[in-house]
């Protein structure tokens, strides 16, 4: 047994005292027992302590922001004889990894205040033992393929320390290799002898494969009112298939996939070993066909308060064949001109609406092919914020109806981790007026015939969308990599008045910075590139359209193509972007020749005098974003985090901007629902890391920095959104 020692540190309570008056009524009251405010593990690398930590009784309090104490869970205590058990587990944790000879030295208690304490426990290694020889005895037995891929399941390797966990996973992954290769009666027995003071250890795979056999009988078990069919066309193991292991695990998974059961179990006869088949049962349990879905929401920003009622009504075995049929419907209004720096009362209600159509086919084509088909039509207002002292009565509001239709196939490959998509798309775009000001402009110009004037954009692409998603959780992930990319091909098939390539691409990777995944860093890089083929003129120094828009902004070519530019180019900010700023608001600004502010002259010959309240957020062709955040947990559902989004976009053509990378910071809260997490994002702008070089205003407009103080106020965002904002 090791004794445990007690030495006595002061410290200054200055700081503590204080935390204490602040968080004196969330704190819980200190126990009799000194609370463990650290364990250290000395003596060995980090790693080495960070490893060991997870498996002992004796753990360190839980902070709040890595600070506080008692606040988000209970104390941890010390107890004598639970740390004496601990001494015991770590010596067995590292005699496990090839260090016989570990031992535990001292286990040192010191008194940090009244309250609490530290342990540090000294720890020395010793010399580690070394796998010498590893033998693989039976896999004579089988064919020649199968043979060498037991080999390369065996974890350990000769001259490495020998670890016992290698040693044990090596025999499972050769049970589970030989599985996967037909042979499903396939045991594997290990010996390792271990000589301590010679500090080898001698290790021997015996392996009794048993007889190579193929899947039997498949029969479906547990349906009532889906049809077999298509739950076999999902599952695709047939009877005569090799008996596979892995393929069956992944046949199960499709089934489930099928979004049409609740439970989805593959039963494996493997009762008699003198078959040269297994049968195979499914069995499944039917979820609710038919649902009904009801719900309420809301939007508020610095350009417009909208509420809606969202309706959705989905049969998941339409006309049979397990057919998807959803139609959902989200009926608002956005109560004109109020927003969320402008709380005035609403002059008048403005109507918008989406009502969209899917129908989704499982096993078209082939067994794990999903056909889709999908129609949406939405109504909606085009705002902008306005200028103090502006009467709302007298803007301009434009709208569009805007017609979509899609058709495509889904299909997921290498077990899930990638799915793929390939489309085609039709999108009408049909302006609409919901409020007209009577009258001329500053100009002479009669504002009603620009917006009578106004053509339609239709826009007709393929997409093809691929992505690699290895995170652990796809609503809250704790772990893993996902990289998604898109790519479109605007054209003038279908009434098409937009040519254009659209490449966009991301990647995301998210890291535990604690053992219980309760500390996550989640970091997020996207580019975006357009390039456009008749259109984007505005954007050209060297296009008289350049020019045209800032000295003749309600030139009908001008309009025209702003109007192409409004539905194609790409945009950052808002609360899954660049959350320092509003929806939008980074990149380049200018003058929408038929979005012109009430009362300004937005047609002047030198940009650089160009009334800020004219400048609307045109996207722009490039545009890079990245993020970097910290999830912690605080208590129970709630979770916080703190961030840094950067992102620019600019006008040029495969140009990325990094002068202005828009820097922003700040904290968010996270409650975790069954939907997924509901958050609350605040953005701060950081001075000196915004505006972009003047010199280029010409190509480059003004961004959102240089924006009026109406538009502008302050340097934060606030951002309140359903989901992780990555």
């Amino acid at each position: 047994m090791i004794g445990l020692g007690w030495r006595h540190v002061r410290r200054n309570g200055g700081f503590t005292a204080l935390v204490l008056v602040a968080l004196g009524c969330a704190r819980q009251p200190y126990p009799r027992e000194p609370v463990v405010e650290e364990l250290e593990i000395q003596g060995v690398p980090s790693d080495d302590a960070e490893g060991v930590r997870p498996g002992l009784a004796t753990q360190e309090s839980q902070k709040m922001l890595l600070i506080w104490d008692g606040v988000t869970s209970d104390y941890e205590t010390f107890d004598d004889s639970v740390m004496q058990a601990d001494i015991e587990r770590i010596e067995r944790y590292f005699r496990a990894r090839g260090y016989y000879e570990a031992r535990v030295l001292h286990a040192r208690v010191v008194r940090r205040d009244e309250h609490r304490i530290a342990i540090e426990v000294g720890v020395v290694k010793g010399e580690p033992v070394l796998t010498r020889r590893i033998r693989l005895t039976g896999v004579e037995q089988i064919d020649i393929s199968a043979a060498a891929a037991t080999l390369t399941a065996i974890h350990l390797k000769e001259g490495a320390i020998f670890d016992e966990e290698a040693f044990e996973a090596s025999k499972a992954e050769i049970a589970k290799t030989l599985a996967n290769r037909g042979y499903a009666y396939a045991t594997v027995e290990g010996n390792a002898t271990v000589d301590v003071t010679n500090k080898k250890a001698e290790i021997e795979f015996k392996v009794t494969p048993g007889r190579k056999v193929h899947i039997g009988s498949v029969r479906v078990v547990g349906l009532q009112e889906i049809p077999v069919e298509p739950v076999l066309d999902a599952f695709q193991v047939r009877e005569g298939d090799e008996y596979s292991r892995e393929d069956l695990e992944a046949a199960r998974r499709a089934v489930f996939d099928l979004g049409v059961f609740s439970r989805v179990v593959v039963d494996q006869d493997l009762s008699d070993k003198t078959l040269d088949s297994v049968p195979i049962t499914l069995g499944v349990t039917e979820t609710s066909l038919k649902s009904l879905t009801l719900g309420v929401g809301g939007r508020m920003d610095v350009e417009r308060t909208t509420g809606y009622v969202k309706m959705s009504w989905e049969h998941k075995n339409f006309l049979g064949g397990l057919r998807r049929l959803t139609l959902s419907e989200r009926p608002g209004l956005t109560a004109y001109p109020t927003r969320i720096d402008y709380l005035v009362a609403p002059t008048r209600a403005l109507f918008e609406n989406d009502v969209s159509a899917e129908l989704r086919q499982p096993s078209f084509l082939e067994g794990r092919t999903t056909g889709w088909t999908t129609a949406r039509y939405s109504v909606y207002p085009l705002l902008y914020p306005l200028a103090d002292g502006v009467d709302p009565d007298d803007e301009t509001i434009i709208g569009y109806n805007e017609i979509a239709s899609g058709v495509g196939l889904d299909r997921t490959f290498f077990d899930g981790h990638l799915p793929g998509s390939l489309s085609y798309h039709w999108n009408g775009n049909i302006p609409r007026t919901y409020q007209i000001r009577s009258g001329q402009d500053a100009n002479g110009i009669d504002v009603s015939e620009i917006v009578k004037d106004l053509d339609n954009v239709y826009v007709s692409y393929p997409e093809l969308s691929l992505a690699l998603d290895f995170r652990d959780d796809p609503v809250a992930p704790t772990r893993g990599v996902y990289f998604s990319s898109t790519l479109q091909l605007a054209n003038p098939l279908l009434f098409g008045t937009v040519t254009d390539v659209r490449v966009q691409t991301g990647l995301r990777t998210f890291y535990p910075l604690s053992d219980d995944g309760d500390v996550v860093l989640a970091t997020r890089v996207a580019l975006g590139f357009v390039f456009p083929q008749n259109y984007g003129g505005t954007f050209d120094s060297n296009s008289d359209l350049s020019e045209e828009q800032f000295s003749n902004p309600e030139n009908p070519d001008v309009i025209d193509d702003q109007q192409k530019i409004l539905f194609r180019t790409l945009y950052s900010g808002g609360p899954n972007s660049n959350r320092g700023y509003a929806y939008r608001q980074v990149g380049p600004q200018g003058p929408i020749g038929f979005l012109q502010p009430q009362g300004q002259e937005c047609s002047v010959e030198d940009p650089a005098l160009l009334p800020a309240e004219c400048l609307r957020a045109l996207g722009g062709f490039s545009l890079w974003e990245a993020s970097v955040e910290i999830r912690f947990l605080i208590a129970g559902n709630l979770h916080g985090t703190v961030f840094v989004d950067t992102s620019d976009v600019t006008s040029d053509v495969a140009s990325l901007g990094l002068e202005a990378p828009h820097l922003s910071i700040g904290p968010g809260l996270r409650y975790h629902t069954p939907i997924g997490p509901v958050r609350f994002d605040v953005g701060y702008r950081v001075p000196g890391w915004q505006v972009r070089d003047s010199s280029g205003t010409s190509r480059v407009f003004p961004d959102i920095a240089e924006l009026p103080e109406f538009q502008a106020k302050a340097p934060f965002a606030y951002h309140i959104a359903l989901g992780e904002a990555f």
